[in-house]
Parts: C-alpha cells; sequence; structure tokens
C-alpha cells in the first residue's frame, strides 16, 4: 500500500468528491471507469458489465418504485370510492332507485379493480427486490435479511392472483379464497381474501402438509418501508463502490485520473441503454 502525496491525495479526494456527487447509477459505472478498463480483459470486460446491470437495474429499480407509489395511491382512491358506495343510503323514492342501483353494483366492480391494483403492487416489490440484489451484489454489499424477507412477504399475494383461476368455485384450491356453507335448502358461496386489525392482506397459502397463513402488507406503511429500505440500501452502495476506488489509488497513485477525463451521464432510449 503507497502512500499518498499531499498532491495525490488531493486528486483523490477531486475525483470521490465528483463520484459521490453523481446519482447512484451513474456513479457505480464511473468509479469503474476511473479504476480503468481493459476491453481486451474478459476480467475488465466482467468488471463493466456488473456495473452495468447494476446501473440498468438502479433506473428499472426507481421507475418501479414510483409506479408503487401511483398504485397506492389507486388503491386508496378505490378503497374511498367503495365505502361510499357501500354506505349508499337505501332508496325511500322511485327516483332514489337508480343511484342506489349503480352503487350496489359498482362497489364490487371497484373491488375487482382494488384486487388488479393489489397484484400489480405486489409485482411491483418483487422487482424492486430483484433490482436492489443486483444493485447490491455488485459491490459486494449485503442487504440485511430481515429486510429481504419484509419484500418478499409481497411474493405470496403475487402468487395469489397469479394461480387465481384455481381458486374459483371447484378449482383445486378453492378454499384458499372461497367459503362454502351448506344447509339442507340452500348453498352459500362467499368468496374473497380477508384483511386483518391492520388493513393487510390474508393469504391462505394450501400445502400438503396444511394451510399456512401469510400477511401481506399492500398499505400505506407497506410502501413506506419498501421506500426505507430503497433510501437505505442504495446510498451504501454508492458509498461501497468509492471505497473500491480510494483503495486502488491507494496502491495505485500513479494513474489517478482527473474527474473531467471521465464520461459522463447515461443515454437511455426508447429500446434501452447506452452506456
Amino acid at each position: 500500500m503507497a502512500n499518498l502525496t499531499d498532491e495525490q491525495q488531493a486528486e483523490l479526494d477531486s475525483l470521490t468528491d465528483m463520484l459521490g456527487n453523481l446519482p447512484v447509477g451513474e456513479a457505480i459505472m464511473r468509479c469503474q471507469d476511473a479504476m480503468g478498463l481493459d476491453p481486451r480483459i474478459g476480467a475488465d470486460r466482467a468488471r463493466m458489465d456488473t456495473a452495468m446491470a447494476a446501473a440498468w437495474a438502479y433506473d428499472r429499480m426507481l421507475t418501479y418504485l414510483d409506479c408503487l407509489r401511483g398504485l397506492n395511491e389507486e388503491r386508496m382512491e378505490a378503497g374511498r370510492a367503495i365505502h361510499e358506495l357501500k354506505n349508499h343510503p337505501y332508496p325511500t323514492t322511485d327516483a332514489e332507485v337508480e343511484a342506489a342501483a349503480l352503487a350496489y353494483t359498482m362497489a364490487p366492480h371497484l373491488a375487482g379493480r382494488q384486487e388488479v391494483i393489489a397484484n400489480f403492487f405486489c409485482v411491483s416489490v418483487q422487482h424492486i427486490r430483484s433490482f436492489l440484489k443486483v444493485l447490491s451484489a455488485a459491490v459486494g454489499y449485503e442487504i440485511p435479511q430481515n429486510d429481504l424477507d419484509y419484500l418478499d412477504k409481497f411474493r405470496h399475494l403475487r402468487n395469489h392472483y397469479e394461480h387465481w383461476y384455481e381458486r374459483l368455485p371447484g378449482g383445486t384450491n378453492e378454499a384458499g379464497l372461497i367459503t362454502k356453507t351448506l344447509a339442507e335448502d340452500s348453498y352459500h358461496v362467499v368468496g374473497g381474501l380477508d384483511v386483518d386489525d391492520q388493513d393487510r392482506y390474508v393469504v391462505i397459502e394450501l400445502k400438503k402438509t396444511g394451510a399456512v397463513t401469510h400477511v401481506v402488507p399492500v398499505t400505506n406503511a407497506g410502501l413506506a418501508r419498501v421506500e426505507a429500505i430503497v433510501q437505505e440500501t442504495a446510498p451504501k452502495v454508492k458509498s461501497l463502490a468509492i471505497d473500491r476506488v480510494r483503495e486502488h489509488f491507494a496502491a495505485n497513485p500513479g494513474t489517478i485520473p482527473s474527474p473531467r477525463c471521465l464520461p459522463r451521464g447515461l443515454l437511455i432510449g426508447v429500446g434501452g441503454y447506452e452506456l
């Protein structure tokens, strides 16, 4: 490990300061550029591939997170509308019948829309989890297991909706959605998922060993936790990438590039990236 001169330390500080001011994805890319890449060497190409994958994953993760926020707004809007429709007053005159009938039919329609929103909400979280793992792997950062486990909770509701046809009346896994009551002169079927006292979906997964209950937080609190995990992970990844630059040039002080020599920006087109 070489001892840096004051001039070399100033050059390294200037470089790492510039890298620290870049967005996470671009910072990971430019850290690799700063340390030098020879396209003729397979290991160098592999390093750049890893950095490009991380930058791409970070960009798409932010896109899914933004969509997740929009889905949560739609979820709350649908919930408020359903509440109003279910509490529509019973008609007392002929003039009120049409509005009451509309409320009666629209509530279940919006409930179906809520299911679609919840499904896409969970799909988005699963993509965010996958992208976080790609991002973290690029610098060797280990996401806390409790964070990964939390993000994985949403998989159970996604799986439920992905195989929804099996849970319809008469389906092989109908017990995960349907409750049937048989009496001497009636056959009553009720479908739908329950929610707990925190408005989290309760998913029943049927296994050979018996039924397993999963609680899935498609809620404001669930969104907030997902956002927190992203916000905690991304800066740690960037910090580790810059730490690698410091370590590299502490051992190779004669090759510190000027920040002005590094490429800037990531070009994103309709067909993908130009990195």
